[in-house]
């Protein structure tokens, strides 16, 4: 039975144009998609490409003012921007912090359009963690950006739904169904054994089109995270089948089977997670980022009034930056950085809460994210394209932890009154972004697998139950 129901499914599907409709519609929604996510990682690399030549070309023209000036040369600037002292470096010639994207970054804009991946921190004006801005376009915030994600969970279940929707119904409405019901074979199985042809159709065009996809757009597919995109993508797709499954089992009409799919997709794919993002913003509130920049500048002040009083309270808790020469020999240099060090002990508790209520929305998604499969399926894809919430708080937190290594390496020559030459140059901290470990997403397959297996089994559950309460099925 089961070589008779794929020979006679595929000769319906390809004389009803399903197959070919659904591959190029698929191809061209796959392959636009790809193309835009590449368009987008393509100008995020040149960005970071421009970045580094910046500081590459700076430390250029540093070094050849540094060469001038400790062979006497005359040089033909202002003595503020000769670097020859550790502020004139640190305030001229930040250093390039980026986080370059992965070799799968395009299947997910993620957070990259709302985070920046690309620092340059200096000793003044440093807001530390300020310079992580963040987009301010309510539309683009609402809508996200059309990537290979937002096909594969807005649309591919909606291409699912058409494709799968009226097994049973159609056979119903035009009378087939009453022929069926006398052959050897149970209804569920029947209806089983073609929503297995159907997800298999499906899963052979699915990966051809992610192939094409892949090479048009100049992307390797002999990556890992490429076979992980696969099988996350197929197991979504599976676990529509078995929504259509269950409600092709319920006997309903081809226009009652397509409202409740349609309802079943606006509820896990909007509704829920929507809900809980909404619930996980209003249970912890992140702070005004204008009133923390206003209470930032508002500290600045202040403590530029008492320099010289911040310079002795700073010197008490760093008593390895005294010098035998006393406070007379201490400039403005000195004085600045210290007033900075205490700006930043004031700011930390802001920052901290910040990230500390940031984690908490973040830990209330990841406990409630199993009540929608597109959630968890979203979140995997932005941890393989690079671009999730999690890697650009780990690269904040590698930022501004070099930012603060930076600082204190200047500021250590600043005290110990040492001259910048040539030779500290490559003494000079260097920033290597270290990326998370991938890991737990064979989990997450398992547990979106065992999902569908049990909406397939209370789908057949309740179509016995049915036959044995006497609901007539065949009839309309």
């Amino acid at each position: 039975m089961f070589s008779y129901n794929f020979t006679y499914e595929l000769k319906l599907l390809i004389r009803n144009r399903w197959l070919p409709i659904l591959s190029l519609l698929l191809l061209i929604s796959f392959a636009f998609a790809t193309y835009n996510g590449n368009y987008r990682t393509q100008k995020r690399i040149k960005q970071i490409a421009s970045i580094e030549a910046k500081v590459l070309e700076s430390d250029a023209n540093m070094l050849k003012l540094l060469d001038s000036v400790e062979k006497g040369m005359e040089v033909k600037t202002s003595s503020r921007r000769i670097p020859n002292t550790p502020m004139a470096v640190g305030y001229q010639h930040p250093r390039a912090v980026t986080m370059h994207p992965n070799g799968m970054s395009a299947i997910a804009i993620g957070q990259s359009d709302i985070f920046s991946d690309a620092i340059m921190p200096v000793t003044i004006d440093d807001d530390f963690g300020i310079d992580f801005t963040e987009m301010t376009s309510s539309v683009q915030l609402l809508f996200g950006s059309f990537d290979l994600t937002f096909v594969i969970i807005y649309l591919l279940p909606l291409l699912i739904i058409a494709f799968s929707y009226n097994i049973l119904s159609a056979e119903k409405e035009r009378g087939a169904l009453r022929l069926l019901a006398s052959q050897p074979v149970s209804i569920y199985k029947w209806i089983f054994q073609k929503m297995v042809l159907r997800f298999f159709w499906l899963s052979i065009i699915t990966i051809i089109a992610l192939i094409l996809s892949f090479v048009i757009s100049g992307i390797s597919i002999f990556q890992t995270q490429f076979i992980w995109l696969i099988g996350l993508t197929l197991v979504y797709s599976l676990f529509w089948f078995s929504l259509s499954f269950l409600i092709n089992l319920t006997g309903s009409s081809s226009a009652k089977s397509a409202a409740y799919l349609i309802g079943l997709w606006v509820f896990f794919v909007l509704l829920v997670p929507s809900a809980i993002s909404q619930i996980a913003h209003n249970i912890y509130p992140t702070p005004s980022r204008n009133k923390m920049v206003n209470t930032i500048r508002t500290l600045k002040v202040d403590v530029s009034k008492k320099q010289d009083k911040v310079l002795d309270h700073y010197l008490r808790d760093h008593p390895e930056l005294v010098t035998e020469k006393g406070n007379e020999n201490y400039s403005f240099w000195h004085k600045y950085m210290a007033s900075m060090d205490m700006v930043e002990q004031e700011i930390n508790p802001l920052f901290s809460l910040y990230d500390e209520q940031l984690k908490g929305q973040q830990a209330y998604v990841n406990k409630w994210i199993w009540l929608s499969p597109s959630l968890v399926i979203n979140k995997e894809m932005n941890r393989i394209s690079g671009n999730s919430t999690t890697d650009y708080q780990n690269f904040k937190t590698q930022a501004l932890a070099f930012s603060k290594h930076w600082r204190n390496h200047l500021i250590f020559m600043l005290y110990s009154q040492q001259p910048f030459t040539t030779k500290d140059y490559d003494t000079l901290p260097k920033f290597t972004y270290k990326p998370l470990e991938l890991n737990g997403i064979g989990k997450h397959l398992a547990i979106e697998f065992i999902c569908c297996i049990l909406i397939g089994i209370s789908g057949v559950y309740l179509f016995k139950k049915r036959l044995q309460q006497g609901v007539a099925i065949l009839n309309n």
